[in-house]
């Protein structure tokens, strides 16, 4: 049985995402500060480590230390879900013609 099956999904979907906000051009958290490639180099590295970590350490050992990252992990999904835009522009100016 694989360990902490919630952490490695979050560990993917962190890295995932921070992926394709680079490959969108939009930018990597701390990019202006250490530069496009060591944040990136960072958090893949990062993500990589986690995920092993994973899968391989005994559950009472570790459970606080992930208890962190899901923590983390959470915290994006909601602080990214909470200011997406709940209106559109063109939906707005349609309205206002009619």
């Amino acid at each position: 049985m694989r360990r902490r099956p919630w952490t490695r999904l979050g560990v993917l979907s962190i890295a995932g995402h921070l992926g394709y906000e680079l490959a969108a051009g939009v930018g990597v958290p701390g990019a202006s500060r250490a530069g496009v490639t060591l944040a990136s180099s960072s958090y893949a590295t990062a993500s990589v480590g986690t995920y092993l970590l994973a899968g391989a350490m005994p559950t009472p050992r570790a459970d606080r230390g992930f208890a962190v990252a899901n923590g983390v992990f959470l915290s994006a999904v909601i602080g990214h879900l909470t200011s997406w835009p709940r209106t559109t522009r063109g939906r707005a100016a349609l309205t206002d013609r009619m």
